[in-house]
């Protein structure tokens, strides 16, 4: 494991692991997505939000352009 996402230590991930996970390269934070990584999960991956909950926060306007266009 190299990073984790914000919120979440280290040591919590191990503790909810059923193996013994190596966390001693843990550099930091996991980096917040693109957007072009997020319009690929809800628009191509995900449509039907079967994985991903059923209320997004809304793309910032000059991104929404982008991808309603």
């Amino acid at each position: 494991m190299e990073t984790c996402h914000p919120g979440v230590t280290p040591e919590q991930v191990k503790e909810n692991c059923s193996f013994d996970l190596n966390i001693s390269r843990v550099t930091g934070e996991t980096p917040k997505p693109t957007y072009r990584e997020l319009y690929v999960l809800r628009e191509i991956v995900d449509p039907e939000r079967l994985f991903l909950p059923d209320s997004l926060p809304e793309y910032p306007a000059g991104i929404k352009e982008i991808v309603e266009a």
